[in-house]
Parts: structure tokens; sequence; C-alpha cells
């Protein structure tokens, strides 16, 4: 967390807004999470899905880049995912998160699942402080995986290696600068003390760093190649 605003330093709400929603469009375009899934719904709200633990990324989806599946609703019901939206809309000038599709297990989430109600957001610690305080998004996902997952992640924002490996090389090449500036940013905001899981944002870190230059030296190698003729 950034901290408290005590001399009112932080701008008019819609303008934070504003930088709320550029941070979810930053997310929205990545892959590659070992514990959730993220997916642009729209300009101001982001889909967000947590990973069951124990069954892993579907491999038959690893070609949806970003997960698109998340807007399937056949296969969030086949697959009993719990899909959250995130959004940053500017007529309640904050951002609020609504349970979209919920999972038939009890994961201590207790929502009102009536169709003919109106959403009603989750109260969450995070969502509420950002109204004081400089609160991230990351710190909003942290929050709300720590709530629905059992165990609970060491690192919310750990990288699943093996699909990166699974990635074509242009792909993954791509795909690796934007989760090194991604986790480079939150862990730059991240206090130490406050944050447990920094230091194995940070071993991820180093190992997104020699995988993106080895992606780029064999890029290179391969664009220099000659196309074999027969």
């Amino acid at each position: 967390m950034l901290g408290t605003d005590p001399h009112n330093t932080l701008g008019k709400p819609l303008a934070r807004l504003a930088r709320f929603t550029k941070q979810c469009a930053a997310l929205g375009c990545l892959s590659g999470f070992r514990h959730f899934e993220v997916c642009m719904y729209s300009q101001e709200e982001l889909l967000f899905s947590i990973i069951p633990a124990g069954l892993g990324r579907d491999r038959k989806l690893d070609e949806t880049f970003p997960s698109t599946h998340l807007l399937d609703e056949a296969y969030i019901k086949e697959h009993d995912r719990m899909v959250f939206l995130i959004t940053g809309y500017p007529i309640y000038s904050c951002p609020y998160i609504y349970p979209k599709w919920m999972s038939r297990q009890d994961h201590g989430l207790h929502v009102d699942g009536s169709s003919d109600k109106k959403p009603v957001p989750l109260r969450l610690t995070s969502t509420m402080d950002w109204r004081i305080n400089d609160v991230a998004l990351w710190e909003m996902i942290w929050e709300l995986i720590s709530l629905v997952s059992w165990p609970s992640s060491q690192n919310p924002f750990a990288i699943d290696f093996d699909y990166l490996d699974r990635l074509p090389l242009p792909k993954m090449l791509f795909l690796t600068g934007g989760l090194i500036g991604y986790l480079q940013s939150l862990w730059i905001e991240a206090k130490p003390k406050a944050v447990p899981f920094v230091d194995k944002v940070y071993q991820d870190l180093q190992q997104l760093q020699q995988r993106h230059l080895t992606a780029m030296r064999d890029y290179a190698q391969q664009c220099h190649t000659p196309a074999t003729t027969y």
C-alpha cells in the first residue's frame, strides 16, 4: 500500500479513478499468472477469475490470449469458475468489485445470487480504504485471493512458467515483457514489512528477466536465419 493521504494530495476522485482504470487495462492484457486469470470486459470493467487450487491452467486455452474464455458463460458454468467484475464506474467515483459468476462451492463469500436483484459489491477492506488511501489494484486482488483461495497462496502473483514455456516464441517474448513491467511496479509500490510475498515477487521477476533476454536472443537468431527452401 502506498499509504494514507493526510494532506489531501491524492487529487480528485475521478482523476484517481482514471488512474485505477489504467491499472485495470495494464493487467487486463496480461496472462500467465498461476492463481488467477483476467480479461478486459469494457473500458471500465475487468473480469477476474481465481484458478481453483490443484486444477492448474487448461492447456486447451493456451491460444486464448488474453483469457477471453472468461467471456464464455458455458465455459464458466462447465468448469464451476468463480468470476468477479472489477469496476471503475465514474458515476460512483470509486472502484467496486462485484460477483459475476459464483462457484457452487462455499468460499466464505455470502452473496445474494438472486437474478432479480441489483448486484451488490463486495465489502472489501481495500476498496473501502481506496477513498482515503492510495490503494492499488494489486492490493484488491491480493485481498480477494486471500479470502477465496484455500489453502492461501504464498504469492498471489506467482507466475506460471510452464505456461510461458508452451507459448510460441514471439508471444512469449511480448508477454514476459508485459509481466516484467507489471511486477516491477508492484515490487516498487509494496512495503516489505506489510507485503509478505514481496521477496517471492522479486524472485519471479528475476526469472522473467532471464527468460525475456533469452527469448530476445533466440528471436533475433530466428529473424537472421535464412528460411530453408525445398
